[in-house]
């Protein structure tokens, strides 16, 4: 076998048979930790498929499957020269302009180093196994990988909010092998950073889809027609294709009268759409079914809430800061007192006309989408919204009130003692807010996805 690298092409030469692969699909070489009587490896890129979709103005997804060419070779050092060669072209076309180092008491290359957070209870609790069988792409691909095991109770926000600066700042990325809970944290954690310019220095996140939840992958590899799927976010990790992404800002109002910060990239939820997601935890081995099973039992039960949404109505105007009472002083401000099923302020994943999962994601240019669900058009108007999903032709027709616009401010139910204010996905109950007041950021952060 002959392996001749030319520009950004490899061609494999085998008994007058010639295969082309384009560096844009390759991914790297894995070497087995031990070698037995052979000396073999693996050469290791992708193919693309296209499937036919046509929903949401997309024809066809794309969808990448990993190829395993084995390799051997006289001797241990060929084969790592062999690595080292194809690593060092592969990475010679990278704009990111990486540099190759060498792991700590080894003679292995790497050119990227990423903290993975794997929870082991994502996927039917084989988030470990998952990572297992993605630590040899990682490594083929030329990745240090340092793997930390998610533990409950806000766990990985601490521990980014809290990493010395000089040991974060080695990471190229963050890989979550989770849910959208993970990403979240690390968000969180990192943006209550005091020693971090964020402007500067933002995150490089990844996530590869393994909980029920993974919004941020299905609305950010449907934007980009593509299916989403671990080994397509896999893809984009290695070849590090990186998109920029905005952060939803929420300060808000507790019932002891302080204000806290909470970082979002994809939505807010209260009322019905909160209550399912977060009461439904139980039913976590369903994976995103979940939902469905709950949804349907809490359509009979669902609960009436009592809010306030005040939003500006021109975009030159600004709310005053969240605890200080919006009054009849405060003009051009729309005030909305309501009895409503539900609240959310962007359009839900397999609930939108776009997979549009927040403003953050799809460039709305720094708008949120609030759409409310009023009692008063009755509770069989919004049980056909709920059916008509994931595509909606005409909001309207189920009787929601949609805006637009650059703030808002939600007052939750007064009767609510612990109301479920939802965030990305994660409850925030312990909190006991009572209003939340948000907008878009300034910061960003990458997606690798």
């Amino acid at each position: 076998m002959q392996i001749v690298i030319d520009g950004d092409k490899i061609h494999i030469t085998k008994k007058n048979d010639t295969k082309t692969i384009l560096f844009q699909d390759f991914i790297g070489v894995w070497i087995p930790k031990k070698f037995t009587k052979q000396f073999n490896c693996e050469l290791i890129y992708t193919k693309t498929k296209e499937s036919s979709y046509k929903k949401h103005g997309i024809e066809k997804l794309k969808q990448k499957h990993f190829i395993e060419l084995p390799l051997h070779a006289k001797d241990e050092q060929t084969i790592k020269d062999f690595r080292n060669k194809m690593l060092e072209r592969f990475y010679h076309l990278d704009s990111n302009d990486f540099k190759p180092k060498l792991i700590p008491e080894t003679d292995v290359i790497y050119y990227k180093r990423a903290l993975v957070l794997v929870n082991p209870n994502a996927g039917n609790k084989k988030g470990l196994k998952i990572f297992d069988d993605t630590a040899r792409i990682l490594y083929a691909n030329g990745i240090y990988a340092d793997r930390v095991v998610c533990q409950p109770n806000r766990y990985i926000q601490n521990l980014i909010r809290e990493m010395p600066f000089e040991k974060i700042s080695e990471y190229d990325m963050i890989i979550s092998v989770s849910g959208d809970g993970i990403p979240h944290e690390v968000l969180n954690g990192y943006m209550e950073r005091k020693d971090v310019d964020f402007a500067k220095h933002p995150l490089t996140l990844g996530m590869l889809p393994a909980g029920s939840g993974c919004a941020l992958t299905e609305n950010c590899t449907k934007l980009s027609q593509h299916q989403n799927s671990f080994a397509n976010c896999l893809y984009n990790i290695c070849q590090f294709k990186r998109h920029p992404l905005c952060l939803e800002k929420y300060d808000c109002l507790k019932s002891d009268g302080t204000v806290t910060t909470i970082w979002g990239f994809l939505n807010l939820l209260y009322g019905f759409f909160a209550d399912v997601d977060i009461e439904s935890e139980f039913l976590r081995t369903f994976g995103h079914l979940r939902f469905d099973i709950y949804g349907t039992w809490k359509y009979f039960f669902s609960k009436k809430y009592q809010i306030k949404v005040e939003m500006p109505i021109s975009d030159d105007v600004n709310l005053p800061p969240v605890d200080v009472e919006i009054t009849d002083d405060h003009l051009n401000i729309e005030k909305l007192d309501l009895n409503v099923y539900s609240f959310y302020s962007s359009a839900l994943p397999f609930m939108s006309k776009a997979y549009r999962a927040s403003p953050a994601i799809q460039d709305n240019h720094g708008y949120f989408d609030v759409q409310i669900f009023r009692t008063s058009v009755g509770k069989m108007k919004f049980l056909n919204y709920l059916l008509g999903h994931p595509e909606h032709e005409n909001p309207n027709n189920y009787g929601i009130i949609e805006k637009l616009v650059k703030q808002f401010r939600l007052t939750t139910a007064p009767n609510d003692e612990h109301p479920n204010v939802d965030i990305d996905g994660e409850t925030y109950k312990a909190l006991k807010i009572r209003k939340v007041q948000a907008s878009i950021s300034d910061y960003q952060f990458y997606s690798l996805i």
